[in-house]
């Protein structure tokens, strides 16, 4: 009985002062805190092109912005969302959400644009790669694997409904 009473007198200097923690607590939490080099961290969101609603992560001001695009790949395929991405940062592209004409260069801390919203989206195909599609395209001509399976369950189609009605 003794010991509910103290803890009860417990409750009761704390609720006067406030719900908070004795100063000497606090004040070596504050020196823990200095020992970190005063890093600060922020929260951003992420606009993914494609998926159903953005990343929210923190992240340190001072990280790159290739590493917070590994981080939050990392954090989309771990959430299980679609489209699946891939993780190969070097095939994507991070841009401020009200700027999207310039993609953020890649060496640079996320915290020195002002901003907290980002879109991420794929990078577009390099021309060598669609000039290369072209040419093969223009080798082929119209014998491609898919016009002549179409032809062939064509004629199979037709000769089922012909000995179907004889």
């Amino acid at each position: 009985m003794v010991n509910k009473l103290r803890k009860l007198e417990k409750v009761v200097v704390c609720k006067n002062k406030n719900w908070r923690i004795d100063d000497d607590e606090v004040k070596s939490k504050k020196k823990k805190n200095n020992n970190k080099n005063n890093i600060n961290r922020i929260l951003i969101s992420i606009n993914i092109v494609g998926s159903s609603g953005p990343l929210t992560m923190v992240v340190n001001e001072d990280d790159a912005v290739c590493d917070v695009i590994e981080k939050s790949l990392k954090s989309y395929a771990r959430q299980g969302r679609l489209p699946i991405l891939g993780s190969d940062v070097t095939n994507f592209d991070i841009y401020c959400s009200n700027d999207v004409s310039d993609a953020l260069s890649p060496s640079e801390p996320i915290g020195s644009f002002g901003t907290r919203k980002f879109v991420l989206c794929e990078k577009p195909p390099s021309p060598t790669k669609t000039e290369a599609r072209s040419k093969m395209m223009a080798r082929k001509g119209s014998g491609s694997w898919k016009s002549l399976s179409f032809k062939k369950v064509l004629s199979a189609l037709e000769c089922v409904s012909i000995s179907s009605r004889a």
